[in-house]
């Protein structure tokens, strides 16, 4: 799964919970760089404070992909540093 991953940024959505959270935790511990994005923003920095204190890279975005305006922020963001080179998704809306 995460051959490959290290260095590389992956944006994450609804990240703070089951197997999304989980793949966030395997894919930082993998050297990715980790764009977590969740409506409640109290709970994606929680998760991202945890993996930046165990050595990884996170970055915590407030999103709701039900809102296009949201996503296209969400999607711009990596895209600022020249870089989004996987995207992860578990809901039933197209990013």
């Amino acid at each position: 799964m995460t051959e490959g991953i290290a260095n590389k940024v992956v944006v994450i959505t609804r990240a703070t919970s089951g197997l999304d959270a989980a793949a966030a935790g395997r894919l930082s511990k993998e050297g990715a760089t980790v764009v977590l994005a969740a409506r409640r923003l109290h709970r994606v920095r929680a998760l991202a404070e945890e993996l930046t204190a165990g050595g990884c890279k996170a970055l915590a975005v407030e999103t709701d992909v039900v809102d296009p305006k949201r996503v296209q922020q969400l999607v711009e963001l990596p895209l600022r540093a020249n870089r989004a080179d996987v995207g992860r998704r578990s809901h039933g809306h197209r990013l």
